[in-house]
């Protein structure tokens, strides 16, 4: 079992791999530094020191006296961790890195006052979007990584979705270069992060979507209907005294049905109700075309 725990009051974070402790510290400038006697002990090595010697570097040693466990231990950085894990000879070893790397670095990266650091989602072209520069940077990525990812997902998803969804946009680095990044509606991004994990990671997905919920929300609330929308707007009918309204069904060779409307109902035609859903951001697709574009089969 692989659990995060986060400790930030005193400084100590622990985590737990496969029932093996990982505690780690960080010091004035963020920077993370593992228990060697813990990295040592998932990784098999029975001499520490001799494994230390052996295969990290001066630089990313030192050692401290930390509060929380009343006892001074030899630290190594981030570097010489996964040193350890490329020297230590034991097949699977790589689940370890892979966990550290996806799950413990980045959680550590994972800002901590969510008052004071918050998703950024915007509304463009009528949509509530996002960047791919704000998703590496919200959940603690390397932004080429959520690149890569972004680029096998669409590699994976039909055209269709990926033209209205992933958008390829131009950003300038802190060396004022050209880079390229993507704007992610909604369902891009959910499909983006949905391999995030973590409960730390969770929690953080979930300030993503009331995020998105908020400005979606705005949107609707502040949208007015434009000149050349052909949608009907919908107004509630005023209560008129002694009026009733009635919808009456005729057929050939039957009856007319005749139904009592209330002031919240609406009769339009089905070209009418597709058009109105689509102006306020409503997906509308039939189930055989559903079926076909994320299946792959018939209906």
């Amino acid at each position: 079992m692989n659990t995060l725990t986060q400790i930030p009051s005193d400084g100590l974070s622990s985590f737990e791999f496969q029932y093996y402790p990982l505690r780690m510290i960080a010091d004035e400038h963020g920077k993370p530094w593992f228990i060697a006697v813990d990295v040592c002990a998932i990784l098999g090595y029975d001499n520490q020191s001799k494994a230390i010697k052996d295969h990290c570097k001066e630089t990313g040693l030192t050692t401290r006296f930390i509060p929380a466990l009343s006892n001074r231990y030899r630290l190594i950085d981030e570097e010489n961790l996964f040193l350890l894990i490329a020297n230590s000879g034991r097949l699977g070893d790589e689940v370890f890195g892979a966990w550290v790397r996806d799950e413990v670095l980045p959680s550590l990266r994972l800002p901590t006052d969510s008052l004071q650091v918050k998703p950024v989602v915007i509304l463009h072209d009528g949509k509530a979007v996002t960047t791919s520069t704000e998703v590496a940077r919200y959940f603690g990525k390397l932004h080429k990584h959520v690149l890569d990812k972004i680029r096998e997902l669409l590699g994976e998803l039909p055209a269709e979705f990926n033209e209205p969804n992933f958008r390829p946009v131009d950003f300038f680095d802190a060396k004022g270069e050209k880079r390229q990044a993507y704007e992610l509606t909604r369902d891009a991004f959910m499909l983006l992060v949905m391999g995030f994990t973590g409960k730390t990671a969770l929690a953080f997905k979930l300030a993503y979507i009331q995020a998105f919920n908020r400005m979606e929300m705005e949107l609707l609330e502040t949208r007015r209907p434009q000149t050349q929308d052909s949608a009907p707007v919908l107004q509630p009918h005023a209560k008129e005294p002694g009026v009733t309204r009635l919808l009456v069904t005729m057929r050939d060779g039957q009856e007319p049905i005749t139904e009592k409307l209330s002031p919240n109902k609406h009769v339009l035609s089905l070209d009418d109700f597709t058009e109105l859903a689509r102006k306020t951001g409503w997906l509308v697709i039939s189930k055989d075309e559903f079926i076909r574009h994320f299946f792959g089969g018939e209906g």
